[in-house]
């Protein structure tokens, strides 16, 4: 039975042990094309604010008054509302004038500048919280993450809340759940196998964190539904990580990348045959929730920074969590809750804010069950049959990169 563990792949080929040189890409991807082509760094250019014309009927009207200081140097270097208020006012210089008093019929005086972005009830006007409840105080700190991130054009910061709406609804009917009892021929300790050599294989590719979460729930989305054999499982993954590569990659691998990996267990007409029968069952729709997704957006809530020491602990447990089935059982998003509150109680005292739990819509009293549970797997790593550990997640995170956070001890709860 041990060996019947430790070869989850096809043709006897066990892609756990001893098998770590395989997660290398083929003479491609070597010598003058040596690993994963890089995606170009993404330009952080914050465009200028907006020139706003003047009305020719102010400017006629500027005309007219003898404002002939409006086309001088002078002028030009007032403030935009400034100048917008001298021209709707018959061109009167507000900066060195005072105004006159308006009669009944004049319009309102014009709100005070604002020059760091929108007004905040404006803001919080078109960018509702995601989930029902949320009080209206709670705008002020979603505010902000959003405000930094409004001129870049990735942020999409206009949409994020429809997006996490969107997500969120998601979860309810396309998050995957336990499904081993259904599985006849595979069990959660080959599943373990499987997902420990794909994150070796994700870090070996260079490929982004999205690609794994959205890789895995591929994966378990399938399994939930067709029954695989112990023979194609890994096969099943290899291809579950080809098709988050497309979803997810600027430059995805190529299909012999992917065949090369499973040292060469599959062909590629078996490769190509299973991404089409995967494609068909999702009906061409692979977009689904990950923890990931709720775990960026609830750090960024938090005011914690990807690059945070938190930020790296709080993707370790994730991570780490991947591999146990069982864990199929909470929402992604509550998942993410639960390793937010787990990283940062190890940094505060009261690690659930108020902002978050009104956010989330997370009470701590639902986390903590679930956040034990994180840190309980984190404590341990998984095994073989064999008693042999998996350790890929560990030494990930044990790395310069990520802080070496996993040489950390979680809290326990």
């Amino acid at each position: 039975m041990d060996s019947d563990d430790d070869h989850a792949g096809g043709g006897g080929h066990s892609f756990g042990e001893g098998q770590q040189s395989a997660a290398d890409p083929p003479s491609a991807r070597s010598g003058s094309q040596a690993g994963a082509p890089q995606p170009p760094q993404e330009l952080d250019a914050t465009p200028g604010t907006p020139y706003s014309q003047r009305s020719s009927a102010g400017t006629n009207r500027a005309s007219k008054s003898g404002a002939t200081d409006e086309l001088s140097g002078a002028a030009k270097k007032k403030p935009r509302l400034a100048r917008d208020a001298g021209a709707s006012s018959g061109g009167r210089d507000k900066l060195t004038s005072k105004p006159t008093s308006s009669s009944s019929s004049a319009p309102p005086p014009p709100p005070t500048a604002n020059t760091q972005g929108p007004a905040t009830d404006d803001f919080a006007a078109t960018n509702p919280l995601i989930f029902a409840g949320a009080a209206p105080h709670s705008h002020a700190l979603v505010q902000q993450c959003d405000l930094l991130d409004r001129d870049k054009p990735h942020m999409v910061t206009e949409y994020v809340d429809d997006l996490y709406q969107y997500y969120k609804d998601l979860e309810r009917s396309r998050a995957p759940t336990m499904y081993m009892h259904n599985q006849g021929d595979v069990n959660a300790r080959m599943r373990a196998i499987l997902i420990d050599w794909l994150v070796e294989v994700h870090l070996k590719f260079k490929l982004v964190p999205a690609t794994l979460y959205l890789c895995v729930t591929l994966i378990d989305q399938y399994c939930t539904s067709n029954p695989v054999p112990r023979s194609k499982l890994q096969l099943v993954g290899v291809t579950a990580l080809l098709v988050a590569c497309k979803f997810e990659e600027i430059y995805p691998p190529e299909v012999r990348d992917c065949v090369y990996i499973t040292d060469h267990a599959y062909t590629r007409e078996e490769v190509l045959e299973m991404e089409m029968k995967m494609l068909v069952f999702f009906g061409y729709n692979v977009c689904s929730p990950t923890c990931y997704q709720f775990l960026v957006r609830f750090l960024r809530i938090g005011g914690y920074s990807l690059t945070t020491r938190t930020a790296h602990r709080a993707c370790y447990f994730s991570e780490r969590c991947l591999q146990e089935h069982e864990m199929l059982s909470y929402k992604p998003s509550l998942l993410a809750a639960a390793v937010v509150y787990l990283a940062t109680s190890m940094d505060k005292d009261q690690p659930w804010s108020t902002e978050l739990r009104e956010y989330t819509g997370y009470t701590v009293e639902q986390i903590i069950p679930v956040a034990r549970q994180v840190s309980e797997h984190v404590n341990k790593n998984p095994i073989t049959a064999s008693k042999r550990p998996l350790h890929a997640v560990r030494k990930k995170f044990e790395g310069h990169k990520f802080l070496a956070v996993a040489e950390e001890s979680p809290p326990v709860l």
